[in-house]
């Protein structure tokens, strides 16, 4: 009598940590949402999954429940006596049955099989060669997309990073591949997960129905700052696609004013890793393991910086009304910037700084023990790069 309050007290937390877990699932309007699909892409794995997952579900349903319904119907008390007489009809050998057991299982194996064949074929075919291709660089911790606007093969006209820009309604071709180690590319209201290895580059395609903003993540891990490799896929419309790919090849302007031109000199402790097409090209090799930075070019045409982790843009109605397209200054974030360039490892976990001093050990930008002055500088160079 006294050990049933104990075990109760044991179970109660149990199941209130299991349904605490269950609801932490749920989401409301949820950036990341592989069951809200905006592409064919999506769609194909979307009507992939359901069936698959109520089959299961039936499955599940039958093996459980026959399972508790024997247990309850044939369960013998401790107390009492059992004979082989009390023992329930034996099915053991019965054709028909096992026939049935082994059937069946298969042939719903062989109906998804099937059904999963015919989506990856779908999902492999090679965008026209007209449409855009874009060259997706994975490194820690952070994410590069470089366009191949002239069909040319060598994916050098535009660099960003963080975020991608697609047109809508249209399917793109994406090469993959990875600077260090292995990580997991995924928009999951675009299309499934890739991994991208070392020095295996693979191909994979991207699509929108609408535009708007689609967020992403990296899936495998990949060291110390993996859960805040974030990005962003932006859809335009096919106008607005085309004007921003005319911006984006277009040189960096030099600054007019007398506190950004401070800035730009004062960049040069920067130069040695960002570039800064038409003004800053970095020595080569840059002191980082993956011998590469974000390419800053036009910085202000973007809407998050820092591995996809802080908005460039101020969270406000008038600076949302702008959408996608905006390049006004009132509405850039500069608290995040100034905050970013005081001392980024403490924003961000990196390993910034040299080990033991080894050349090429560093990832992350490291605190440059910037004055306040200098940042006001900085800020304002930076605000040119639109």
């Amino acid at each position: 009598m006294r050990r049933r309050p104990v075990r109760r007290a044991r179970t109660l937390p149990l199941v209130l940590a299991g349904l605490a877990l269950t609801l932490s699932g749920c989401a409301h309007n949820a950036k990341q949402d592989s069951l809200n699909p905006q592409s064919h892409y999506a769609r194909t794995i979307y009507n992939l999954i359901l069936p698959v997952f109520a089959i299961a579900g039936v499955v599940l349903v039958i093996v459980v429940g026959g399972t508790l319904l024997i247990a309850a119907k044939y369960r013998v008390p401790s107390d009492a006596e059992f004979t082989d007489e009390d023992m329930p009809p034996q099915i053991h050998g019965s054709f028909k049955l096992e026939v049935g057991w082994t059937v069946l299982p298969a042939l719903i194996l062989l109906a998804v099989g099937i059904a999963t064949v015919v989506a990856v074929f779908n999902l492999a075919k090679v965008p026209p060669p007209q449409n855009p291709r874009i060259e997706v660089v994975a490194q820690q911790w952070w994410w590069e997309f470089r366009y191949d606007v002239n069909h040319d093969g060598k994916y050098n006209e535009i660099i960003t990073a963080n975020e991608m820009v697609i047109p809508e309604g249209t399917d793109v071709a994406l090469r993959l591949y990875s600077r260090d180690v292995t990580h997991g590319f995924w928009i999951p209201e675009l299309n499934g997960k890739r991994d991208v290895v070392p020095g295996h580059p693979s191909e994979f395609n991207i699509a929108a129905d609408h535009p708007g903003e689609y967020y992403g993540q990296c899936t495998v891990f990949c060291g110390l700052s993996h859960a805040n490799m974030r990005m962003k896929v932006i859809v335009m419309t096919k106008p607005d696609y085309a004007k921003w790919l005319v911006e984006q090849q277009r040189l960096a302007k030099n600054p007019t004013t007398a506190l950004a031109k401070l800035g730009k000199a004062a960049f040069t402790a920067c130069a040695g890793c960002h570039r800064i097409n038409g003004q800053f090209t970095p020595k080569q090799p840059i002191d980082q393991v993956s011998d590469n930075a974000p390419n800053l070019t036009h910085l202000m045409s973007r809407t998050i910086f820092a591995s996809g982790n802080f908005d460039l843009r101020k969270n406000t109605p008038k600076c949302r009304a702008q959408g996608i397209h905006y390049s006004i200054p009132d509405c850039v974030d500069e608290a995040n910037l100034r905050a970013w360039l005081a001392n980024p490892p403490a924003l961000l976990p990196m390993a910034a700084d040299q080990v033991d001093n080894k050349y090429g050990s560093r990832r992350g930008m490291p605190n440059l023990n910037l004055s306040s002055q200098q940042i006001d500088q900085l800020v304002a160079y930076l605000e040119t790069l639109k």
